[in-house]
Formats: C-alpha cells, structure tokens, sequence
C-alpha cells in the first residue's frame, strides 16, 4: 500500500472548473493523447461507448465540424470530458497534493452506476482511505465538479 501519511487526517473538500471551450480545442488538436494520458482503460472505454455514433477510437469524428456544430455534438462530448477532468482536478485538491508525483490523472477512475451517477472506482488512488463523494455539473461554457473526503 501507498504511504498516506500526508493525506488529511479527517475530511478534505476540493473544487476545480474548466472552461469547456478549452477542451474543445484540446480534443479537436490531440484528442487521442489527451484521452490516453487522463482517463484510465474503463472510462476511455466508456466515453467511446457513449459516443460511438460520432467519434471513432482513433479519435476522427464521423461528421464534419460543422454538422457537429449544428447538432452540438461537440459541446456535449466536451462538457462530458471537462465534467471529468475538473472532477479528478478536485479529487487531487481534496487529498491536499494536487496533481503530482504521488497523484496522477490515471491513478484516479470515475465509474457510472446503473442511474448513471458517478462515483470514484475503487481503484481510485486513496479511495480506500476515505468515504468519498462526487458532484459534476457544467453550464456551457463552464463545467465544475465537487469532491469531499471523510477519513474512513
């Protein structure tokens, strides 16, 4: 097991926006890489699942950028990974270390349960550590995710 003695001792709360146009651009300039270096294995899996209609898994889009425009494909399937991205931004503020050598973006998973909620897997890095709990909204162009830590 991972040494947690510089966790908190009882509760840590963290929050992180992002701007979602952002993403959008990081998607269209290098989505592969993007996805491969924050998101694990299942939740790669699971976006592609969602968005199979539009995205291949090489990242190419099955319609032209205007036609996504149009149907504001593009903004939800930002607004979906921006939700996610500040999401393990906070998890990181909640541990109190942010990103860094002890805590990677892949060393944290967001998982749906069968209502379509998430939660952090208990893969999450620390997770065993804490009571955990996840809030993710957006309102283009902005998306915000809430994480608290209660010591277990």
């Amino acid at each position: 097991m991972t040494d947690a003695s510089f966790l908190p001792s009882y509760i840590g709360v963290g929050v992180d926006i992002v701007n979602i146009h952002r993403v959008e651009r990081i998607l269209f300039e290098n989505g592969t890489r993007f996805l491969n270096r924050v998101f694990t294995k299942k939740e790669i899996e699971y976006f592609f699942s969602k968005y199979r209609e539009y995205v291949k898994e090489d990242f190419t889009f099955t319609m032209n950028p205007d036609e996504l425009a149009t149907q504001n494909v593009m903004i939800d399937i930002a607004s979906y990974i921006a939700k996610r991205f500040a999401a393990k931004e906070s998890y990181s503020k909640a541990l109190g270390c942010g990103i860094c050598i002890n805590l990677k973006f892949c060393d944290m998973e967001i998982l749906q349960n069968d209502k379509g909620a998430p939660f952090w897997s208990d893969d999450t890095k620390f997770a065993g550590e804490f009571y955990t709990a996840l809030s993710m909204s957006d309102q283009y162009p902005f998306a915000i995710a809430n994480t608290t830590l209660i010591r277990r």
